[in-house]
């Protein structure tokens, strides 16, 4: 079935009769999962155990485990004990550092949601294959979050998101270029280039949080990153505006340019942001970071020295 080639949308009777119960089926399923996890939802017991002896060799024993933590762990669980007000993080650099790249990101996450689908109904004459690559790029989402989580826990944040963020300003700037190409190849390319664009996607929201509570701490971790998410609100605005411009209606290749070019910021700035679980065996390769702290430095002996000249 194929839509218009005005209007971009569907025109047959039986197939908008189903629209309506197509939304209620989603909210069915959707209300009986929440319900499920409500109910498995329970508070963490702590059991008090008594009567337990330990013998002096096995204690012993015991007592050479700390000695073989690794030093590198040792110094990020210290480095992450550091707890932030949101007054404290709203005077970091590296605040505004993640806001401004969180903003950023959203321009791209917009269009790639929106564009992409116009993309392949203009390209690709098979609603079937659309249909299950929309599901295959949902599967890609869910499933991405896992494996960006499981990332997260040995590389932190710092790292992954800048890989990540590189992978996607890549597909996002060759996507356009994909037209080139027809049948299967088409096809083949098209699934690749948007299921990996999803599992880029859904790295974005693990790794926010993430940042978000390596750099203030957990204690204060639902109102610093309500206000690293606030991003969402100008981000929002901003890909909405560029999205409705005449000029780029219908301007695939420009559009999805201009959210490469997004992407490629967000990326820029990351690399200056601050890790304090950054891997120790990759603390040498953080040029920026390094270069940032050298420039603060230099900055303050500037302000110092200007203090004591103005003193004297």
């Amino acid at each position: 079935m194929q839509a218009d080639n005005v209007t971009r949308t569907f025109e047959d009777p039986m197939l908008l009769q189903r629209i309506p119960s197509a939304f209620l089926i989603s909210a069915a399923v959707l209300v009986g999962m929440e319900v499920i996890g409500f109910l498995l939802l329970c508070e963490k017991h702590v059991y008090e155990i008594t009567g337990f002896s330990v013998s002096e060799s096995t204690w012993g024993e015991a007592n050479e485990v700390p000695s073989k933590i690794n030093d590198e762990c040792a110094e990020n669980a210290v480095m992450s004990n550091k707890e932030m007000t949101p007054l404290e993080a709203l005077q970091t650099a590296d605040f505004y550092l993640l806001w401004a790249s969180v903003c950023c990101i959203l321009v791209p996450q917009t269009m790639l949601s929106s564009l992409s689908k116009f993309f392949g109904l203009e390209y690709i004459r098979d609603d079937s294959f659309l249909a299950g690559i929309t599901m295959a790029s949902s599967v890609c989402n869910a499933v991405g979050r896992v494996i960006w989580g499981l990332l997260g826990d040995y590389l932190s944040f710092k790292v992954p998101l800048c890989c990540l963020l590189l992978v996607w300003t890549i597909l996002l700037v060759t996507f356009p270029h994909l037209s080139g190409f027809e049948g299967s190849h088409l096809k083949a390319l098209y699934s690749l280039w948007v299921c990996l664009m999803f599992f880029c996607l859904s790295g974005v929201f693990v790794f926010t949080p993430l940042a978000s509570n390596a750099l203030y701490g957990s204690r204060n971790m639902t109102i610093n990153f309500g206000l690293v998410y606030s991003a969402f609100i100008i981000g929002g605005i901003l890909a909405a505006v560029l999205t409705r411009i005449p000029q780029l209606h219908g301007q695939t290749f420009t559009q999805f340019t201009i959210g490469g070019m997004f992407c490629c910021v967000a990326f820029v700035l990351c690399l200056w942001l601050k890790d304090p679980k950054y891997p120790n065996k990759l603390k040498n390769l953080d040029v920026f970071f390094w270069f940032r702290e050298y420039i603060s430095l230099r900055c303050f002996h500037w302000s110092l020295g200007r203090y004591f000249r103005q003193c004297s």
